[in-house]
């Protein structure tokens, strides 16, 4: 039998709309449990924004530090909860107690679905604000914050959250990310699907004309 001790226990991290329950992180919990192997929760908010997540998390792992007397953590995140990770390694100490740091689907780069939403102003529309939070609530959101959250998760609000939340040379950092082939393999990101692959088809046709103009334009030298 394979021995899957680690020298550090594991903190799973949830993304945005979730929550730390099997319910979410589906067999892993189990599989975790099966082995011996160590794990905790983020404990980190659902529907908080980036730096918000980032204290949250801080505030448990020095907890888990105290009552585990863990000298670091293994982290693994899914979705917003890697930025969440990345911003408390980076800008809060973190580094001193992380280890590790995989990330599962991560908008690294920003989503475009972020993008819509304000482009069409709905992540500020008042109606929508409350109607997210009350539902936030519901599900178990702390300190709701929709508007930053949409703001954060952006291409541009990305771009410069790369350049100010380096990666750490103490930390061993990898990234894991899914595919879908149709619309019809996931319909709870059918719509989502079909958005982004359009948006991917036209960046790539102007990266080609840009190509193309370049390509018919003579050679000066």
């Amino acid at each position: 039998m394979t021995d899957l001790r680690l020298k550090y226990p594991i903190v799973l991290i949830h993304g945005t709309a979730a929550r730390d329950n099997s319910l979410f992180w589906g067999r892993i919990p189990k599989a975790f449990r099966d082995n011996d192997i160590r794990f905790y929760y983020g404990k980190t908010d659902g529907w908080a924004n980036v730096s918000n997540n980032a204290q949250m998390l801080k505030a448990n792992l020095l907890r888990l530090v105290e009552t585990t007397k863990a000298e670091k953590f293994n982290l693994i995140a899914h979705s917003k909860g890697g930025i969440d990770a990345r911003h408390f390694i980076s800008a809060l100490g973190g580094h001193e107690i992380v280890a590790s740091l995989s990330t599962l689907s991560n908008p690294h780069l920003g989503t475009p679905i972020a993008d819509y939403l304000m482009e069409k102003h709905l992540y500020g529309d008042s109606i929508t604000k409350k109607l997210v939070q009350r539902i936030s609530f519901l599900l178990g959101g702390q300190s709701p914050n929709p508007t930053e959250l949409i703001r954060d998760l952006s291409v541009k609000e990305m771009q410069t959250f790369n350049q100010s939340n380096p990666n750490r040379d103490s930390v061993y950092y990898q990234s894991f990310a899914s595919t879908m082939n149709t619309a019809q393999d996931d319909l709870l990101y059918a719509l989502t699907f079909k958005y982004l692959t359009r948006i991917a088809g036209e960046i790539n046709q102007r990266y080609e004309n840009k190509l193309s103009i370049a390509d018919s334009v003579p050679n000066r030298s």
